[in-house]
C-alpha cells in the first residue's frame, strides 16, 4: 500500500469523511467498470458501485492495513455483483434503458457515437465491442470476474486472488480457460472481419 492511501486509510479509520471521499474519487471508475462488464446494466453497475463504498465505509474498522484498498472494495463489488446476477436467476433482470431498440430494419442503438471517428470505424467498433462484451457474458462467473479483473482493468494476479479470495494458482487456471472460452466463442467473429 502506497504511503498517501495508507495517510487516508488511517484517517478513514477515524471517521474522516473527506478522506473516504478521496478514496471514492480513486477507484469508483475502476469498481464501476467491474461492475458494469460483469452485468452489463449501467444503472445496476452504478448501484452496485455505490453500494460497494458505503458497505466498505461501515467496515472501514476491520479494514487489515495489510492489503491493498482496491482489492479489498474490488471484492466487496464482485460480491455485490455475484448477489444481483443470483437474484436476476431466480427473477428476470429487466431490459437496460440504454439496450438497443429494434425494428423491423434492424437495431437503432441509444448512445451517442464517437465523433472523431469516420461512420464505418464507429460501426466496426460497436460491433466488436459488442461482440466481445456477449462473449464474456456467457462466461461463468468465475471466469468473467478474472477476465475483466485481470484483461480489462489491468490486475495482477495476487491482486486478483486477493480481490476474489482464491489463490493465484487458481486465478491462473480460470484465466487460462476464460480465454480459451473467449478465443472459440470469438473465432467466427474473426473469420468475418471484425
Amino acid at each position: 500500500m502506497h504511503h498517501k492511501e495508507a495517510e487516508l486509510i488511517a484517517r478513514c479509520k477515524n471517521n474522516d469523511k473527506r478522506a473516504f471521499g478521496e478514496l471514492i474519487l480513486k477507484y469508483q471508475k475502476r469498481v464501476f467498470n467491474v461492475a458494469y462488464r460483469m452485468l452489463g446494466e449501467y444503472e445496476e453497475a452504478k448501484d452496485i458501485t455505490q453500494e460497494a463504498f458505503i458497505r466498505a465505509y461501515k467496515s472501514m474498522a476491520n479494514f487489515r492495513e495489510d492489503a491493498c484498498f482496491y482489492t479489498w472494495i474490488y471484492r466487496i463489488a464482485i460480491n455485490l455483483t455475484k448477489n444481483k446476477m443470483k437474484n436476476w436467476a431466480r427473477h428476470p433482470k429487466p431490459e437496460p434503458i440504454d439496450a438497443p431498440i429494434e425494428t423491423s430494419e434492424g437495431e437503432i442503438s441509444r448512445t451517442l457515437d464517437d465523433k472523431e471517428l469516420p461512420p464505418d470505424k464507429i460501426i466496426l467498433k460497436k460491433e466488436t465491442q459488442t461482440y466481445v462484451q456477449k462473449a464474456i457474458n456467457c462466461l461463468r462467473i468465475e471466469y468473467k470476474a478474472v477476465i475483466i479483473l485481470r484483461d480489462i482493468q489491468g490486475l495482477s494476479y495476487q491482486e486478483i486472488a486477493d480481490s476474489l479470495g482464491c489463490r493465484e494458482g487458481t486465478v491462473k487456471s480460470r484465466l487460462s480457460r476464460a480465454r480459451l472460452i473467449l478465443k472459440e466463442k470469438l473465432k467466427g467473429v474473426v473469420k468475418n472481419g471484425l
